[in-house]
C-alpha cells in the first residue's frame, strides 16, 4: 500500500517523499522551536505531539493568506495548549 504525501505548502521547505520524520526535521530548524520544546517536552511522546502539531499548521498555511491577525480555533483536551502555541509563534 503506497500513500502519498501532501505537497509542501512552502517551496522554501521542501518535503523529502517516503520520510516519516519530514515535520519533525522541518520544525527542529525554525527560530520558534527552542520556545516550544518545553512546552512539548512535557508529553509522554513529544515527537508525536510535535508532528502532529506541525502538520496542522503546513496544512492550515495555505488558508492564511495575507497579512494576519488570524484566529485560530483549536479543539483538544484542555490540559495544554501545545498546538495553539505552535500558532502563535509561526
Amino acid at each position: 500500500m503506497q500513500s502519498e504525501l501532501a505537497a509542501p505548502c512552502s517551496p522554501a521547505e521542501p518535503a523529502t517523499e517516503g520520510r516519516s520524520s519530514d515535520y519533525l526535521d522541518r520544525l527542529m530548524r525554525r527560530g520558534c522551536f527552542e520556545a516550544l520544546w518545553p512546552l512539548f517536552a512535557k508529553a509522554e511522546r513529544p515527537a508525536k505531539e510535535l508532528t502532529e502539531s506541525y502538520s496542522a499548521l503546513v496544512h492550515l498555511r495555505p488558508f492564511m493568506l495575507g497579512p494576519g491577525p488570524y484566529r485560530v480555533l483549536h479543539v483538544g483536551d484542555g490540559a495544554h495548549a501545545r498546538t495553539g502555541a505552535m500558532f502563535s509563534l509561526n
